[in-house]
C-alpha cells in the first residue's frame, strides 16, 4: 500500500524520481522519548523521501523478517537504506558478534537488492557493566568491518555530543535520545548521504 501511495504522488505530481530514504530499526528510529523522530529531522536536511520504518523492541532478526523496507524500492530511485541496530539484538540475546553478524548480513542482503546502505554505530544507553561492554564490543566491530556490509558508516558513538549520556541529548531513561539527539542523529546521517555518489 505504501509503494502504490508513493507512486501514484509521482504520477499526479509529475515528479522524476527522487531518492528514497528509508530508516530501518528499532524505537531509537522509531522516536521514542521525543517529539520529533531522526528521520523527520532528516527530512528538512536532504532532498528526497524519508520513510521511518522504526519499531519499538525491534531486533535485527525481526527486521530482516518484516521486509518493510522492500515496500518503498524503486527501480528509477537512489535507495538508500539507514539502518540502526544491534543494541536490542544484544540486550535480549546476549551475544555482541553475532548480533553485529546479523546486522552485517541485513545490510549486505539489502546491497544485494540494489539498495545503497548507512549503517549507524550504537549510542550509549542505560544497562549493566556487562552490557555497556557488550555495546562496546559491537561498535569496534561494527567500525572495523563496515566496508564489507555498508557503503558509509555514521559513528554515532565517536561524536563527542553522543559519547556519553547527558540530559542535553537524552531522555530522562537514559536510553533513547530527546529532539535535540534525534537532531545530531540527523545531522551526521544528511552528511553521510551527501557523501555518496549520485544515481
Amino acid at each position: 500500500m505504501k509503494k502504490i501511495i508513493y507512486l501514484l504522488s509521482l504520477v499526479f505530481f509529475g515528479c522524476s524520481h527522487p531518492d528514497i530514504i528509508v530508516c530501518a530499526g528499532n524505537s531509537l528510529t522509531q522516536g521514542q522519548g521525543a517529539i520529533k523522530s531522526y528521520p523527520e529531522q532528516l527530512q528538512k536536511l536532504v532532498k528526497g523521501e524519508v520513510h521511518n520504518d522504526g519499531i519499538g523492541r525491534q531486533t535485527t532478526e525481526q527486521m530482516a523478517e518484516s521486509r518493510m523496507v522492500d515496500d518503498w524500492y524503486d527501480k528509477g530511485s537512489r535507495c538508500i537504506l539507514v539502518a540502526w541496530e544491534v543494541g536490542n539484538d544484544i540486550y535480549f540475546h546476549g551475544h555482541p558478534i553475532e548480533a553485529v553478524k546479523r546486522f552485517e548480513k541485513y545490510c549486505n542482503d539489502y546491497r544485494a537488492k540494489g539498495w545503497i546502505v548507512i549503517a549507524l554505530t550504537l549510542s550509549p544507553r542505560k544497562g549493566s557493566v556487562k552490557y555497556q561492554l557488550q555495546l562496546d564490543t559491537a561498535n569496534s566491530l561494527l567500525r572495523v568491518n563496515h566496508s564489507s556490509y555498508c557503503d558509509e558508516l555514521v559513528d554515532l558513538k565517536a561524536d563527542p555530543r553522543l559519547s556519553k549520556i547527558t540530559l542535553k541529548y537524552w531522555n530522562e531513561d537514559s536510553i533513547h535520545l530527546n529532539d535535540s539527539g534525534y537532531a545530531v542523529v540527523a545531522e551526521l546521517v544528511s552528511r553521510a548521504i551527501k557523501k555518496l555518489p549520485p544515481k
